[in-house]
């Protein structure tokens, strides 16, 4: 029997604040960032990662700053002395307590702070490497694609909850997550990665539209919060 609800916070660009019960997890938690030489549109959401309290764990897809915000992961570690998991690459830009690191490759599983995380892999040409994660609890899974394009062993994965970048140009765009996503059958679908700056610029409708009646979408603004 499932003792509690997860509740999903989303931060803004692919950043997420994932609670199972008592345990806290943040994925590419993001700051006040300037990217492209343009404000970001979701500055309020970790303007203040000091007071952020009671953080298990931080996970990280890849080394690019708008998902690796060193500023705003170390004074994250510096408040709550939380584990970082993510690939080499990433954590060789932080300056944290190395006992505090977790270095990960794909394929690898494990369980912290009682939550099985399994690694996956992405394709982010950009990154060094890339990955995404399914973090599993009591029977209850979200699944985490990092930044990629679509491709057919990511298909076949099976999670109750799917994060899905949407923004176009080095990952999928609306209509690519759009197929991903009616291959995958998630109950539910959250779409990230888009309307942070203006190359990225998409509408999240045509994303959303026509998935099934038995893929429920969630359209997120920073901030908001979904349970299930």
């Amino acid at each position: 029997m499932v003792s509690f609800m997860v509740v999903v916070k989303y931060l803004g660009h692919a950043g997420f604040e994932i609670r199972y019960g008592d345990t806290k997890a943040f994925i590419d938690p993001l700051g006040v960032f300037a990217m492209h030489g343009e404000s970001r549109q979701t500055l309020n959401v970790l303007a203040h990662p000091e007071e952020v309290k009671h953080l298990d764990m931080i996970l990280i897809t890849h080394e690019h700053p708008s998902h690796c915000d060193k500023k705003t992961v170390e004074e994250l570690v510096e408040k709550n002395q939380c584990y970082v998991v993510a690939p080499s690459p990433a954590l060789a830009t932080l300056g944290i307590n190395e006992k505090l690191k977790v270095k990960v490759r794909a394929g690898d599983r494990f369980v912290l702070n009682g939550v099985d995380i399994e690694v996956l892999n992405a394709y982010h040409p950009k990154s060094d490497y890339p990955v995404g994660y399914i973090i599993r609890k009591e029977g209850r899974s979200i699944l985490h694609t990092g930044d990629t394009y679509a491709f057919t062993a990511l298909s076949r994965i099976k999670a109750d909850l799917l994060l899905v970048p949407i923004g176009g140009g080095a990952v999928m765009d609306p209509i690519g997550a759009h197929t991903l996503v009616r291959e995958m059958k998630p109950k539910y679908a959250i779409p990230m990665h888009y309307n942070t700056y203006s190359r990225i610029k998409q509408n999240p409708e045509e994303f959303t539209e026509g998935l099934g009646s038995s893929i429920k979408p969630i359209v997120l603004q920073p901030g908001q919060v979904f349970e299930f």
